[in-house]
């Protein structure tokens, strides 16, 4: 089994009852084994992370495992709906002042990095992402938080971050993952199967146009996260040089992995295609000083 404190006692007990109600119609979650307000004893589905087994598989094992996942996130969803959950978890990103600061981060980053941005269109990106009818997400759909079942098939934990807001959030999510390795063709590939499933009704013109904007910006936040870890952790060296063109960035493959993704998703978006070429600067002034992927396998 696995016992879980949780940072509150609200998340606890949102993840107590999404469990339960998610377990109840057929979705592959662990089952609860006991909860007394705040310790939560659940099955531990195992130790094979989605993040740790695509380390070792071939180009074509990890598409039918990355295949599985997302067909594993869309059954729980359809489990999440038929349990009512949408009316039962709390709206996330709520509001166009959430949206604004999202659609800042890539300026914050900018200045982290001391490369100058482009400027965005934020409040046609703020019209955009608006979400008028908000479904059940797990929101942190990352592989780490997916685990490789015995029968191959997926199973999803660490529900305490739950909440309801667009469906092509989760897909941003687990593609936005510095653990996907950055397989252009099976990205493609998989994006064309599963977009109309995670779309709730949009067009498919329209649901990609969100997902490449949201996606692109999510993956902003996610390279800010790697980059500040690795500095806090004395992984890199910052240049003082003075001529901002001969400043390298010394981090780990996963950050400049993350900018080439991004840099590719915001060639799709007309609101993000100012950020493309930003972004491959960035993956260009990254010089990788550690091969291993450090993947957060938590």
């Amino acid at each position: 089994m696995i016992a879980t404190r949780r940072a509150t006692a609200a998340r606890a007990n949102l993840e107590f009852h999404v469990l339960q109600r998610l377990r109840a119609h057929g979705a592959r979650v662990p089952k609860v084994l006991a909860f007394d307000g705040r310790l939560l004893f659940q099955e531990d589905l195992g130790q094979r992370r989605m993040s740790l087994v695509l380390k070792r598989v071939t180009r074509s094992q990890g598409e039918k495992l990355l295949d599985a996942s997302l067909a594993s996130l869309v059954e729980t969803h359809e489990s999440g709906e038929s349990a009512g959950l949408g009316r039962f978890v709390a709206t996330l990103g709520e509001g166009d002042d959430w949206l604004r600061n999202l659609i800042d981060r890539p300026r914050l980053l900018g200045e982290f990095l001391r490369i100058p941005v482009p400027e965005l269109p934020v409040e046609e990106t703020v019209a955009l992402l608006r979400v008028k009818e908000p479904k059940f997400v797990k929101w942190d759909a990352r592989p780490p938080n997916a685990v490789v079942l015995d029968d191959r098939s997926v199973g999803w934990i660490d529900w305490e971050n739950c909440g309801r807001r667009n469906r092509l959030d989760d897909l941003a999510w687990f593609f936005g993952d510095q653990s996907v390795p950055d397989w252009p063709d099976v990205e493609g590939r998989l994006l064309d199967r599963y977009v109309p499933a995670f779309s709730d009704g949009k067009h498919p013109d329209a649901a990609r146009e969100y997902l490449a904007a949201f996606g692109t910006l999510h993956m902003c936040v996610r390279l800010s996260q790697i980059l500040n870890r690795e500095k806090k952790r004395g992984l890199k060296d910052w240049s003082d040089t003075d001529s901002r063109d001969e400043t390298a960035i010394r981090a780990s493959s996963s950050a400049r992995k993350m900018a080439v993704r991004a840099s590719r998703w915001a060639q799709r978006s007309p609101q993000m295609t100012p950020l493309s070429a930003w972004l491959q600067d960035v993956a260009d002034r990254i010089a990788v000083i550690d091969d291993t992927d450090a993947s957060d396998s938590t």
